[in-house]
């Protein structure tokens, strides 16, 4: 079954403009960039450096990123990465502000490496290597955002009524939202004219939302990484992507007025007090992966790697659900000879299933080393979200596939950072910048991130402590017209992360 109307129209905003999206298209395109659009994640070592570890190695976050890091160690290691994230957002909605928080505490990382060398001093060529096992927080999908003011051009009955044009009465049933309008008596058939709806309602509302989203996304990881002559690095391994995400809408338009030419005054709608559209929508999923890397050490002083992330391949289950409520003000409705008061319409529940298939990534990085003061670790990776794609035996995704295609682009993803090493204590630093994945887009979608952290090392543990902030710029309206001229909130993100990993070695 597919997903429900209205939930698509609000989250299509996020990311697109108009033209851009096929006729016909239920929103999945919308999934392949949510799940594709991951964070550089890892250890506190690494998300201090910005995640810029293609060729840095030595690092349980290698199970991930490039398998051909564990090829240099020399012992196991286990570590835990728990982590403290707080969200903040402020909306910018018709000319007012509003803002919003949210904080989780979540495991941002755990790993295993089982060393399998031949021993330090070994005359062969191969030295061995290690198993990895990783599990890798790569999406954090908490965050809040609410925006409120009044709409004095238009009302989301405009767009039901855009939705309906054409539709049979017979017809109406079973399309979510647009269904609960009709039942709702927002939107009635003119008379004699099937396919054709109006409305009594004649004001502009004041207009609000709050949106709530909930979840995750990780990969876990099971590699090898070898080590040729100290000089050649290599590894792979397979991953497995599982996702959760869940998001709760609240919508609701009050206080609707229009304006009397005769009296040249804002007059208040007598006939209703307020519309609330409640909207919950879950998706989750489990995909696999595989992962190549290589890591060459020309000089003690220098490594330059190469990583490739298969796409993934991601078998989806969502479920949407919704329910409005209209309170009229004792309006009389003569079609029906009815008075209208407070009505409730609730959708069916929606499931749908379908295949999803999330691009490659390909990563170069090279690293240098200050002696054994510190190093500089930059990474540069390309990400062709274009590639995604949807497929499913229970409906169409061709206008989907379509959208994927028209809306999004290559990107190219950089990552900046350095230690620097006094005795057994580390200062870092790093930067990461994930390009905006909208192809000729207006508006920047991009992530930035700047990270400053600390570590202490001796023979038998670590501990590191690392800060993360990222900022984020979101286009969204709750609908579309076909003009373009809904109402549209502009939202910045911030994210604030607090990550410790304490390790052991044996």
């Amino acid at each position: 079954m597919k997903r429900l109307l209205l939930i698509i129209a609000g989250v299509v905003c996020l990311y697109h403009t108009h033209a851009q999206v096929s006729e016909g298209a239920f929103g999945y395109f919308n999934d392949a960039l949510l799940f594709s659009y991951t964070n550089p994640g890892g250890t506190a070592r690494m998300q201090a450096i910005g995640g810029a570890q293609t060729a840095l190695g030595g690092d349980p976050s290698a199970a991930y990123s490039n398998p051909a890091g564990l090829g240099f160690y020399n012992r196991s290691t286990f570590s835990i990465t728990p982590s403290l994230s707080f969200n903040s957002s402020t909306a910018d909605f018709l000319g007012q502000q509003v803002e919003d928080y949210r904080g989780n505490f979540n495991v941002g990382h755990l790993g295993l490496v089982i060393n399998k060398t031949k021993g330090d001093y070994v005359d062969e060529k191969f030295k061995g290597g290690s198993i990895g096992i990783s599990l890798t927080r790569i999406n954090d999908f908490q965050r809040n955002f609410t925006y409120e003011g009044y709409n004095d051009n238009n009302s989301i009955i405009d767009f039901y009524l855009q939705q309906a044009n054409g539709i049979p009465e017979s017809n109406i049933d079973g399309l979510g939202t647009l269904s609960l309008a009709y039942y709702n008596y927002l939107i009635n058939p003119v008379p004699d004219q099937d396919g054709q709806y109006d409305s009594f309602i004649l004001g502009f509302p004041r207009q609000s939302e709050n949106v709530e989203r909930r979840g995750s996304q990780y990969s876990l990881n099971l590699s090898y990484g070898g080590n040729y002559d100290d000089k050649l690095y290599f590894g792979a391994g397979v991953g497995i992507n599982t996702f959760g995400y869940q998001i709760f809408k609240t919508f609701r338009e009050d206080s609707y007025e229009f304006f009397d030419e005769e009296s040249e005054q804002w007059v208040a709608d007598d006939a209703i007090n307020d519309i609330v559209l409640e909207e919950d929508l879950r998706i989750d999923g489990v995909g696999i992966n595989a992962t190549f890397g290589l890591i060459y050490r020309p000089m003690d002083v220098v490594r330059v790697g190469l990583s490739y992330t298969s796409p993934t391949i991601n078998a989806v289950t969502d479920e949407s659900s919704s329910v409005m409520f209209t309170n009229y003000n004792n309006f009389y409705f003569p079609p029906e000879d009815t008075t209208l008061n407070s009505l409730i319409s609730e959708s069916d529940i929606s499931i749908s299933n379908y295949t999803l298939r999330t691009p490659g990534r390909l990563n170069l990085g090279a690293s240098v080393f200050i002696g054994k003061n510190g190093f500089i670790s930059g990474d540069v990776e390309f990400v062709n979200y274009a590639g995604s794609s949807v497929s499913s035996s229970d409906f169409s995704t061709t206008a989907d596939n379509e959208s994927i295609e028209n809306l999004y682009a290559n990107a190219i993803n950089y990552r900046l950072g350095g230690e620097f090493r006094v005795q057994n204590f580390m200062i870092r630093g790093g930067y990461s910048y994930m390009a905006d994945p909208i192809a000729n887009s207006q508006f920047d979608r991009s992530v930035t991130a700047y990270s400053f952290g600390l570590g202490y090392r001796v023979t038998d543990y670590y501990v590191d402590l690392t800060w993360v902030s990222r900022q984020q710029g979101q286009l969204y309206s709750p609908y579309n017209l076909g003009d373009g001229s809904e109402p549209v909130a502009l939202i910045d993100h911030n994210n604030s992360s607090l990550l410790i990993t304490v390790g052991f070695n044996f």
